[in-house]
């Protein structure tokens, strides 16, 4: 499901925001209230983000959240957050000379040892070889 997500974050989240889209049309008069917490996702990606405070967004509770969110995007909330973050991380790994703790931070790991196992069990290998020039994951 995450590697699902990836391919389609890669991809400018256009699958998944049609989807999404058609499936919440009805919500909040055309802009659905869950859609309003994907979008709060993809821009404040680098912060602290909860389940719980995506929530309080919308207005129900975190597992009423979590049961709407999964039953549209076919996702946890949370793994699409982390398939944005990994997502960016390995845009900046590929784009910038920042170190890996550098990126851990700035895609919203506060912890970069986290970060890096994470990333490794996203990606399946880690960022620090990811980064490296001339890596090419699945080519």
């Amino acid at each position: 499901m995450i590697k699902h997500m990836r391919n389609s974050i890669r991809m400018g989240f256009q699958e998944e925001d049609i989807h999404f889209r058609h499936n919440t049309e009805s919500v909040a008069g055309g802009r659905s209230k869950l859609g309003q917490t994907v979008e709060y996702m993809k821009r404040h990606y680098h912060k602290p983000i909860t389940r719980d405070m995506l929530a309080s967004m919308v207005g129900i509770t975190p597992e009423h959240y979590s049961r709407a969110f999964k039953k549209h995007m076919g996702i946890s909330p949370i793994d699409y957050l982390i398939a944005i973050r990994i997502d960016r991380a390995k845009g900046l790994l590929k784009e910038t000379n920042a170190t890996v703790r550098s990126i851990a931070r700035q895609v919203g790991y506060e912890d970069p040892y986290y970060f890096s196992r994470r990333f490794k069990q996203e990606v399946g290998v880690a960022p620090s070889a990811y980064a490296v020039p001339g890596y090419s994951a699945g080519l």
